[in-house]
């Protein structure tokens, strides 16, 4: 039972903080500050509901582009390496690593991979609402790179670690 909290708890740290970063930078493109205030005042409830799941539903886009990002250039063949290995031929402990390697190495380079992207769409956002130059969010960009090259590290990380775990099938 502990496996299974584990994996949806990384998934939803993975995908909801990413996601929520979004949505709140959507949300200050879109709305009026004054509006929004008098929104949140008024329905506090349906807000933070609501906000939950599209948090969660704009984490799960990002992970769908982070996921053709990474797909799409094919950066090595570590995608082809992903798709030969057969846990379901492993004994209890091979699975047990395997839901290890997904929590400890797959979950932040899909944490990584998210935010990188949350903050980029972000800063590109505070861009054009603010009218700030790209001088002034530089830092911004920058935590989106440093973030960009963890997600590719954990990444090869998680695919190093099955490798030396799993054989081909």
């Amino acid at each position: 039972m502990t496996n299974k909290f584990n994996l949806t708890f990384g998934n939803l740290i993975a995908h909801l903080i990413p996601g929520l970063i979004l949505l709140l930078s959507i949300i200050i493109i879109i709305f009026d500050n004054e509006e929004l205030l008098k929104f949140i005042n008024d329905n506090t409830a349906i807000t933070i509901t609501l906000g939950f799941f599209l948090s969660l539903a704009c984490g799960l886009i990002l992970d769908a582009i982070r996921y053709l990002i990474f797909l799409i250039p094919r950066l090595n063949e570590s995608y082809r390496k992903w798709c030969d290995y057969d846990v379901s031929k492993a004994d209890d402990d091979g699975r047990k690593f395997h839901d290890w390697i997904i929590d400890h190495y797959f979950r932040f380079h899909q944490f990584y991979g998210n935010l990188c992207l949350s903050l980029f769409i972000s800063t590109a956002t505070a861009n054009i609402k603010t009218k700030l130059t790209i001088c002034q969010l530089w830092p911004l960009y920058l935590v989106s790179v440093i973030l960009a090259i963890a997600a590719c590290f954990t990444f090869k990380r998680t695919i190093s670690t099955l490798t030396d775990k799993f054989p081909k099938s």
